[in-house]
Formats: C-alpha cells, structure tokens, sequence
C-alpha cells in the first residue's frame, strides 16, 4: 500500500535507506523507497505504540480511510492544505462611456426556391427465401 500510495500521489522514490520502525527487516527491498515516501510527507505514520510499520499486516478499513483523508484532504501529508490566494479588492468601476451608433443590419437575402423532391420508389415485392430447414419459403412483410 505505501509503495502505491507514494506512485499515485507522485513522491520521490529515490530515499532507499533503511527506514526508523523497529521492524524494517520486514519490509521489503523493492518497498522501502514508497515507505520512506509517505512517512516523509506524512501520509502513512506506522504503529507509534511500539515504533513498527507492520509490512505483512493487512490495511484496516480505518487505516485506509486515514490514508485517503490525509492525501486528498490535507494536501499529501499531515501539513494543511494551503489557503487560497485572496481575491483583488473591486476597483471603482468606470463611468459608462457613450454608446457607440448602432449599425445597420444587413438585409435578409431571398432564400433559394425549394427544390423538387424525387418520388419515391416502389418498395420490391417480397421474394422467396429459405426457411431453417432449407425449403423455400415465402417471406412476410
């Protein structure tokens, strides 16, 4: 989880140095760059209890909800999403100028005379097919 949990939220990889829980052996190799990753940015903490981060145990539901909350809600880690720039003071709006003169509108061009429509042609007559068994049978409209 903490491996993916660093891909998904676009961390360094690059720290493959053993990591500070009491139960690094078990973690493996290929792992501990996305450990350090997001215990660095605060988004995976491990047991504080007895300093482990319990590699082999399986992810709570509460744990995961954790996870979820301190990446989208906390803005990737522990540290509060940042305020938004604040918006500019309304500076005094202008005086309306003059209006410009309205121009004259085009006139409506003549619209092309409808064209003849070509009748429309006989549906065929109903032809005999097969049926399933092979036999020629005479097809229903």
């Amino acid at each position: 989880a903490a491996l993916t949990m660093a891909r998904v939220a676009g961390l360094s990889l690059e720290n493959t140095e053993a990591t500070s829980f009491s139960d690094n052996g078990q973690i493996a190799g290929w792992a501990i760059a996305g450990v350090n990753a997001v215990v660095e940015a605060g988004i995976m903490q491990g047991d504080a209890s007895n300093n482990t981060f319990a590699p082999k145990r399986d992810l709570t539901r509460a744990e995961g909800a954790c996870i979820l909350v301190r990446y989208f809600v906390d803005g990737k880690g522990n540290e509060p999403a940042p305020d938004p720039e604040p918006s500019p003071e309304p500076s005094e709006s202008p005086e309306p100028s003059e209006s410009p003169e309205p121009s004259e509108s085009p006139e409506p061009s003549e619209s092309p005379e409808p064209s003849e429509s070509p009748e429309p042609s006989e549906s065929p007559e109903p032809s005999e097919t097969p049926d399933n068994n092979g036999e020629n049978s005479e097809a229903t409209e």
